[in-house]
């Protein structure tokens, strides 16, 4: 069987989607075991790098607007299944556009917002995706449950078919 090369793609990101959603369920119970200091701008530009060709087949630019560094103390592994489950998300529900991921620090807090302009949610679709063991929009409810476990939290702003910004929120001083 032959496949092209946007099917190769395609199943390359449903695989590592499936992949980080069975590891954050595995690591989510003991993320206390994993934390470490992160930068967090260097995984920023390794999602995009890794998911640029995916965005790229979709007219989507992928635009970085985190200006400052910023360190977590939050594992580098768990920043990144975070930041690529939301940007993959945002292309998966996106046609074409911009994808904006912007790090920004107040008050002993981090917070990364992801913004698209894809099909957006129906406030039905995010309060299911925030109840605990939520079986649709399993990587948001996995990023929830962990951020709720280091005291932080997930806010999705979103309006069906305009877009949808998520923002998470990290205490620094953890």
């Amino acid at each position: 069987m032959i496949l092209t090369a946007n099917t190769q793609t395609n199943s390359s990101a449903v695989i590592l989607a499936e992949a980080l959603v069975q590891w954050g369920k595995a690591h989510i119970q003991n993320a206390h075991q994993f934390q470490q200091i992160t930068s967090v701008s260097p995984i920023i530009a390794e999602v995009f790098t890794l998911l640029q060709s995916e965005a790229a087949e979709k007219d989507i630019m992928l635009t970085n607007n985190t200006f400052q560094k910023v360190n977590v103390p939050v594992s580098k592994s768990i920043i990144n299944f975070m930041i690529l489950n939301l940007v993959n998300n945002s292309i998966k529900y996106s046609s074409e556009g911009r994808i904006e991921v912007a790090c920004e620090t107040e008050r002993n807090w981090l917070y990364i917002s992801v913004k698209d302009a894809g099909v957006g949610m129906t406030v039905e679709q995010i309060e299911k995706v925030m109840q605990p063991n939520a079986t649709s929009g399993t990587g948001l409810t996995i990023i929830n449950e962990f951020l709720q476990q280091l005291q932080g939290g997930m806010v999705i702003d979103s309006i069906p078919r305009k877009g949808t910004t998520v923002t998470l929120s990290i205490p620094l001083n953890n």
